[in-house]
């Protein structure tokens, strides 16, 4: 392993803490840093970390079935403020939560990532948590999708009564309520989306209504995990925060 001069692994210290946020240890960072690109191990499965891998171990590839990709948050405040999201792969009966910091939290809406996909993660490194354990993006995280999965309903008039943790994929039609509506103790907004035949109300529940804002009238959008009630001839959507927004084209 080549050695780095002081300054120069005390600043690839820093950037690595930058990167995550500045959520991890130095100590882990040095770590990091100290096993540069050569310190890369073998890609890993879901349930040889599970069983005891060890912490701040780099893992050169983990492949696996998309069983959720949850909505993006922000932590901290000014300068320190930076995105996450995670995703929750599958393989076998194993599941693990990856967590995506900064920009690579994007990734998975520019490929995009859906349910059911199977992808490959690239370039990520091993955090455990009391007796859990997760797997952090590093600087140089990629996601490859391998395989199209997963179900979408896109004719409306197949729904249920009740129907739960669904996708949808529709047109935006109109955006209803853009000030904060109190039906509940959370805040809500609503639109209505169409498959080209039906309408339907899609209430979206607490941070991401915010998201209903900057979708331009006329794009197709998917609607991870939500639930749905018909009456009548009226359907209602519901979208919570283990849901997702992800805008498939902009019609200007």
């Amino acid at each position: 392993m080549v050695e780095l001069e002081s300054d120069e692994i005390s600043a690839k210290i820093e950037r690595i803490m930058k990167e995550h946020g500045w959520l991890i240890s130095r100590k882990k960072a040095e770590f990091l840093a100290e096993l540069g690109e050569n310190g890369l191990e073998r890609g890993l499965r879901i349930s040889e970390i599970l069983s005891g891998a060890i912490n701040g171990r780099r893992v050169a590839s983990i492949e696996g079935k998309v069983e959720r990709v949850l909505g993006k948050f922000s932590v901290g405040t000014g300068r320190n403020r930076i995105f996450r999201r995670s995703i929750i792969l599958e393989e076998k009966n194993e599941s693990i939560a990856i967590t995506l910091w900064g920009d690579s939290a994007d990734i998975v809406d520019c490929i995009p990532v859906r349910r059911g996909d199977t992808v490959e993660i690239k370039n990520l490194f091993i955090n455990r948590i009391g007796n859990e354990y997760e797997l952090q993006s590093s600087g140089s995280t990629s996601i490859a999708k391998l395989a199209d999965g997963g179900k979408t309903v896109t004719d409306f008039s197949s729904l249920g009564i009740v129907e739960r943790d669904i996708d949808i994929a529709g047109r935006l039609v109109i955006v209803e309520n853009i000030g904060s509506i109190r039906a509940s103790p959370e805040e809500a907004r609503s639109m209505i989306i169409s498959d080209g035949k039906r309408d339907a109300k899609l209430l979206v529940w607490r941070f991401l209504g915010s998201a209903i804002e900057n979708i331009p009238i006329g794009s197709r959008i998917v609607a991870e995990s939500i639930s749905v009630r018909k009456k009548d001839q009226h359907i209602e959507m519901s979208a919570g925060s283990g849901s997702r927004l992800l805008v498939l084209d902009n019609i200007q």
